[in-house]
């Protein structure tokens, strides 16, 4: 579980594809972080900006490199 915001300056060598319920797609530039705590699912997008989304509402989650 991590509290608060993680700093990818290093980068990732993984990128995590996430389908929504709603069906939305989204790239994240690392592996997400899941806080069973709050629910939440805080993640960095493909623009690099820090995010965060219900994890009930992730109907899948995928690594794709």
């Amino acid at each position: 579980m991590q509290h608060g915001a993680r700093n990818h300056a290093g980068g990732c060598s993984s990128s995590y594809a996430r389908s929504t319920n709603d069906g939305h797609m989204m790239v994240t530039e690392c592996k997400p972080d899941i806080d069973n705590d709050t629910g939440m699912i805080r993640y960095t997008d493909a623009h690099g900006n820090e995010q965060q989304s219900n994890k009930n509402d992730v109907k899948q989650m995928l690594k794709i490199n």
